[in-house]
């Protein structure tokens, strides 16, 4: 092969390869433009991003609790009424001061009758007798008497209706021996003082 022609073909060859690269290159160019992504299973595709996609664990309800009803009176909608309670007795109220007065004090009788149980100079004296009868359960009062120049107080359990009525308290009082020598009379015209009583003071006299 001549010199010349030689040439020519190694210059084909140079042309050849280096028009195959540019071709190559190229081809390698376009199928980096026109390559498709794809996102992973676990991701979204969102245009131009893939989001991956985190499922949380759904948060655990704690087990509900059964509430118990009592048969009808708990029941939903159920209305169980009640009986009605009484309303507390309020206990009576006790006087603070119990005053036990025979006759209004004080009085000139106008008839009747009473057992004389004695006579003290000092109406004290004679009161505190007189309690002493009244806690007995036989009525008694005062009758102030002018003897003299002194006054004295005479102590009289009554008044009776009549002279028959004192003397059914007669024999019960003459047996005590303060009174054993009571007696009998009538209260009419004499100035008549009733006893106030109450079971503290007679304790303290």
């Amino acid at each position: 092969m001549t010199s010349g022609r030689r040439a020519g073909l190694i210059l084909a060859i140079g042309l050849a390869a280096m028009l195959s690269g540019t071709a190559w290159a190229n081809e390698v160019e376009d199928a980096q433009d026109t390559e498709v992504w794809q996102c992973a299973e676990d991701e979204i595709d969102i245009g131009e991003y893939c989001v991956k996609v985190v499922e949380s664990e759904p948060e655990q309800a704690g087990t509900p609790k059964a509430t118990p009803f009592r048969r009808e009176s708990m029941m939903p909608g159920v209305v169980r009424r009640s009986s009605p309670q009484p309303p507390a007795e309020t206990p009576a109220r006790k006087p603070a001061v119990v005053v036990r007065q025979t006759i209004p004090v004080p009085v000139v009788a106008e008839g009747g009758y009473g057992i004389q149980l004695g006579a003290w100079s000092s109406r004290e004296t004679a009161e505190r007798v007189g309690l002493s009868v009244i806690e007995s359960g036989v009525n008694a009062i005062l009758s102030p008497m002018q003897r003299g120049d002194k006054l004295l107080w005479a102590c009289i359990a009554g008044p009776y209706a009549s002279e028959d009525a004192a003397r059914g308290d007669l024999q019960l009082l003459k047996s005590d021996s303060r009174f054993s020598q009571a007696w009998t009379k009538p209260l009419k015209g004499l100035r008549l003082e009733g006893i106030e009583y109450t079971p503290a003071l007679a304790a303290e006299k």
